[in-house]
């Protein structure tokens, strides 16, 4: 081409964190992309200046959640993009009970799995809506995962933090770090074993 290239942005239309792996996911036919947000913060980020409005899930109302534009920094959410709009607009936003680290696209092509430190969510997209088909415990704390192409197993990075997590508040992290071998069977994820490294 004769040109730069062309950049559209969701900055200030989603929560989206700059602590740790944002990670977007996209639906096989590139229609939507699912953004994941999360709460906590690491070491300095905590004194960041945020932009007015709710912070944290608590603060939210269903009406702000239908709104375009979204500053709240501090939530745990899941948030749906339609991109075959010009102005990239939210269709559906889900707060979640936790700490979601990253959301990937299974390869079937229907689901979406989304990494939280209490939890792994599956969503599938109906009709432009985020539906949960289920909540699956995981007690590794946070951490960051991989789907294997089959589509039947995970593999994951976790580390407990030290004390309880606060939303907007500094923690650090146990200085072990493990990876976990989790099973998908359906809609249930399943841990395993811990794989020693």
């Amino acid at each position: 081409p004769d040109h730069p290239p062309i950049i559209k942005t969701v900055y200030d239309t989603v929560p989206c964190s700059i602590a740790g792996t944002p990670t977007m996911a996209m639906s096989s036919d590139g229609r939507y992309a699912l953004i994941v947000n999360h709460s906590f913060r690491l070491g300095k980020m905590e004194d960041l200046q945020l932009p007015d409005g709710p912070p944290r899930n608590a603060d939210l109302t269903p009406e702000m959640l239908k709104e375009q534009k979204m500053t709240a920094q501090l939530v745990n959410m899941l948030s749906l993009i339609d991109l075959s709009t010009p102005d990239f607009r939210v269709v559906d936003r889900v707060l979640l009970a936790d700490r979601a680290m990253n959301v990937l696209a299974h390869p079937d092509g229907q689901r979406f799995i989304t990494g939280g430190d209490k939890k792994f969510y599956i969503h599938k997209i109906d009709n432009g809506r985020l539906v949960q088909l289920s909540q699956n415990p995981q007690p590794h704390g946070l951490g960051t995962f991989w789907i294997h192409p089959k589509g039947n197993r995970i593999i994951a990075t976790h580390s407990l933090p030290r004390e309880p997590l606060a939303s907007g508040k500094r923690f650090s992290f146990t200085e072990t770090c493990t990876v976990q071998w989790f099973s998908i069977e359906g809609d249930s994820i399943k841990h395993l074993s811990e794989v020693k490294v």
